[in-house]
């Protein structure tokens, strides 16, 4: 099974058990697919270990999201949508190519 297919199928199972955590780390995944906007219950994220660049915009209506692991990706910039993300209290970054941290950072409060 290829690491696609993969992260589909944990997605799908996410949806059909309603459920507030999925781990999608340690697929190489290059780009997120875009079914995962659809859980929106979704409360812990983790995108560990993958090689995502650029995060989609469609990620910031997962509103419920309280933890959101990032790190060991290519990231070099967070895109200020991130900060809508207002029930955020975890956001793992290490191992990125970040070389600094917005200000709108600071503005969430969770």
């Amino acid at each position: 099974m290829d690491v696609n297919s993969l992260a589909l199928e944990r997605i799908q199972q996410a949806f059909e058990q309603n459920a507030e955590t999925l781990d999608l780390s340690n697929l190489q995944l290059r780009e997120l697919p875009s079914q995962l906007c659809e859980l929106t219950s979704l409360r812990h994220l983790n995108l560990k270990n993958n090689c995502l660049f650029v995060l989609p915009e469609w990620l910031g209506n997962l509103t419920q999201l309280q933890a959101l692991a990032l790190s060991d990706n290519g990231l070099e910039s967070l895109p200020e949508w991130l900060g809508n993300l207002t029930q955020l209290q975890s956001l793992a970054l290490s191992g990125n190519g970040l070389e600094s941290l917005p200000e709108w950072l600071g503005n969430l409060t969770q």
